[in-house]
């Protein structure tokens, strides 16, 4: 999609979009297009623009900020299954060290067969 970048700025100084279409059109144009580069994308849209530069160096700014914070979402979605995981191990751990049986144990914690095969050979070193 960046190499279309360029065309879509002479594109927006053709038509004077209002700000809002302007905005709705980059937001899907860097989703859809898959955009790996959004910040050489974003100036290269406005490299040819005379008029409305700071609008579109604005709306790259808006697709950064929600860019963060949904990589600060999934970061904390993410820290929140690991630290889950984790107690369900500490948990699973101290249940075996009180001799309940391992299906019970398995069955509570909702930990996979894998989980719980790498549990007892880390209990057994």
């Amino acid at each position: 999609m960046l190499e279309l970048a360029h065309d879509i700025g002479l594109l927006f100084e053709h038509w004077n979009l209002s700000l809002p279409l302007r905005h709705a059109l980059l937001l899907y144009v860097a989703k859809v297009g898959n955009t790996s580069d959004i910040d050489r994308f974003i100036d290269s849209v406005a490299e040819p623009l005379s008029t409305h530069k700071e609008d579109t160096m604005t709306i790259a700014q808006q697709l950064h900020q929600r860019g963060f914070e949904q990589g600060m979402q999934e970061g904390m979605q993410e820290g929140m299954q690991e630290g889950m995981k984790s107690s369900a191990l500490n948990i699973a751990r101290q249940l075996l060290q009180n001799e309940m049986e391992l299906e019970l144990v398995q069955r509570v914690t909702q930990l996979s067969d894998e989980e719980m095969a790498q549990l007892l050979r880390s209990e057994q070193k």
